[in-house]
This record gives structure tokens, sequence and C-alpha cells, in this order.
């Protein structure tokens, strides 16, 4: 018998043959049992998608039949090329992807230095600096509000111009301080980062 420990706490013993979803007793929750797969099986099956990592270490997944060269992270933002043995082990030809592609517990592995070489060529040829795309939301200081400008008063038959507002707010959003994530006008927690957020 296996031992599955819920989100709760909860340590659930499982038969080796039982279902592969069980509830947890406690708080009720479903878990979804994974269980290991034949090594032969595993060698053979092709799920037809390519895994590789972002630098930010979120694992990005693509359709091996796409023809797009790069994918976009959804934690950072970064557009991060397809390295080549990522490439090669989607298609089937194998290496340190496609080995474990279809096991989703598996520890994506590192960038290695050619893939490190091409993400700089990529990212020198869009524009973009790869270190610095993912620190600059984290580390923009945050704008200070501009006065509201003079505004000359004419004399005389049309009425004075009213002067422009001291800045402008989008209704319902506020910014994070901290990881400069949009955030709910009543919001005094942010939810990505957890930074405490008085309205003001």
């Amino acid at each position: 018998m296996a031992r599955v420990t819920c989100r709760c706490g909860e340590t659930i013993e499982v038969a080796s043959g039982g279902p592969e979803r069980i509830v947890c007793p406690r708080c009720q929750t479903r878990i979804r049992i994974r269980r290991p797969k034949d090594q032969t099986a595993a060698a053979a099956a092709d799920d037809g998608y390519i895994r590789f990592p972002c630098p930010c270490g979120r694992r990005l997944k693509l359709r091996a039949t796409s023809q797009v060269e790069a994918g976009k992270c959804p934690d950072c933002g970064r557009v991060v090329p397809i390295p080549e043995s990522a490439r090669t082990a989607g298609a089937g030809v194998g290496g340190s992807y496609g080995a474990r592609a279809d096991d989703p517990e598996a520890r994506t592995d590192e960038l290695d230095k050619l893939d490190v070489a091409r993400l700089d060529r990529w990212a020198a040829r869009h524009g973009v600096s790869p270190d610095a795309a993912g620190r600059q939301a984290a580390t923009k200081p945050p704008r200070a509000p501009q006065p509201p400008t003079e505004v000359p008063i004419r004399t005389g038959d049309t009425p004075p111009i009213s002067p422009p507002p001291a800045f402008k707010r989008e209704a319902g959003l506020r910014v994070c301080p901290k990881c400069r994530k949009p955030l709910h006008m009543s919001a005094t927690v942010c939810r990505s980062c957890g930074e405490s957020t008085p309205k003001t």
C-alpha cells in the first residue's frame, strides 16, 4: 500500500491497484494519484509536446507540430526561444527532455551553454535583454503623479479653460507597490506577492 498526503495534512493509504482519484476523508478534497509508468511504455510514449525551461524557473510546453520558434512564459512574460535539445527531444529523437517528457513531476533540466548563447542571440536580434526583461517589472519604481500645469486664463468672451486633472486613475484597479501587478481597488493584500496594500 502506498501513502498519499493531502494538502490539509491527512495521510491516506491507497492500494497500488486502486482508483486514479480519491477523496480526502478530512477535508473532502479530490486527490489525483500519480503512479509511475512502465519504463518501456514511458520511453515509447510521445505525447506531442516540447518541454523546456524559462530562465525564471517555469517549465514551458508547446506542441511539437507547431512551427513557432519561441514560447511566452505566463509567469514572467519573457519570450523564450525553444532550445535545440528540447526540439530534437520533442521530435522523438531522444535527449534529456524527451526521456522524461511524459512525467509531470520530473524536474526540467537547466539550459546548457549552447542554449543560453542561442537565447542571448535571439534576445539581441529582437532588441530584448533576457535578464533585464524579467527584472524590469520588479524593479520599476512607481511613477509619482504629475502636478497640474498652469493654464493661462484669458479674459473676454470665452470662459476660462479648466486645468487638466492632476493624474488619471484607471477605474477599479490599483498597482501593487512591490510586484507592480494589478490589484482591485478594495484589495488590502496583493494576491501575487502577499504585500500589504492599504487603501489610500
